[in-house]
């Protein structure tokens, strides 16, 4: 509980510094490869090739959008 007021209360700061667009897809896609790291860690889930392309695909649209945004 602790970590998503943290977590609301920091998105807040970011959005007077990155557009909501932007910031929903950093935070959706570090989410995504976050949960993806503690599945593998935590809970022996399997890694594949097709599972890292994935998470790399939505890092590259999160940094393709960054870029886009002009800074």
């Amino acid at each position: 509980m602790l970590g998503y007021v943290a977590c609301f209360s920091l998105f807040t700061h970011v959005l007077k510094v990155i557009p909501l667009g932007v910031a929903y897809a950093i935070w959706s896609g570090a989410g995504c490869a976050l949960t993806y790291a503690v599945g593998v860690i935590c809970f022996g889930e399997s890694i594949s090739r097709n599972k890292i392309l994935s998470i790399l695909v939505i890092i590259a649209g999160v940094v393709g959008l960054e870029l886009s945004n002009g800074h």
